[in-house]
């Protein structure tokens, strides 16, 4: 299923002390960021990507990281491929 996020010049301020993030992507989630506007996660990631996650513009902070990104293949957590980031500014 595809979902956007569109900013708008708003900002998401999240306090998630969560292993997934303040935003969530599942496996087989879809999600886009777009739109001048922040997320920002004060106590961990912001966006955990485990699913397909574009950022089309807007900023991205974390405390631990802006964004992680893993595939789940059966029994381990590996990297795969990079969310797709266009004109973003992300910081750790």
């Amino acid at each position: 299923m595809l979902h956007t996020i569109d900013l708008n010049g708003n900002d998401i301020i999240a306090n998630v002390n969560d292993a997934y993030g303040a935003i969530y992507v599942a496996m087989a989630g879809n999600l886009t960021v777009t739109g001048e506007g922040s997320i920002t996660n004060t106590a961990g990631y912001a966006i955990g990507n485990y699913g397909s996650l574009t950022v089309e513009n807007g900023t991205i902070s974390g405390a631990d990281a802006s964004i992680y990104n893993f595939y789940y293949n059966a029994s381990t957590y590996a990297w795969e491929s990079s969310p797709t980031i266009n004109a973003v500014t992300g910081t750790d």
